[in-house]
């Protein structure tokens, strides 16, 4: 049984919760998988897998703001040059706070 302040590292699923780096030299923690004979090819799929992820990302994010300009454009007849979601001083944060009063 754990003390209630117990930090969660210590728990059955602490890995979850862990975000401190564990030292050097110690065992990997739970979650982190087991190299393999085959590490150096399946560190090949892994890779690749991930460069798939992020194209996939990265279209997801470019349908959403797609999406959220088309939003903007037919509610408040604002354009996408002149909602500027890429910019510090976009119109969308005060338009947003509209739509909530």
């Amino acid at each position: 049984e754990m003390k209630p302040a117990a930090p969660l590292r210590y728990t059955l699923f602490g890995w979850l919760h862990d975000l401190e780096p564990y030292p050097s030299g110690l065992p990997k923690p739970l979650g982190t998988g087991n190299p393999s004979t085959g590490a150096a090819g399946l560190a090949k799929a892994a890779a690749s897998n991930e460069v798939a992820g992020a194209d996939a990302a990265v279209a997801a994010a470019a349908e959403a703001r797609r999406r959220c300009e088309h939003g903007f454009r037919m509610k408040f007849g604002i354009t996408p040059e002149e909602l500027q979601l890429d910019s510090a001083t976009s119109p969308a944060k005060l338009l947003l706070h509209r739509l909530t009063s």
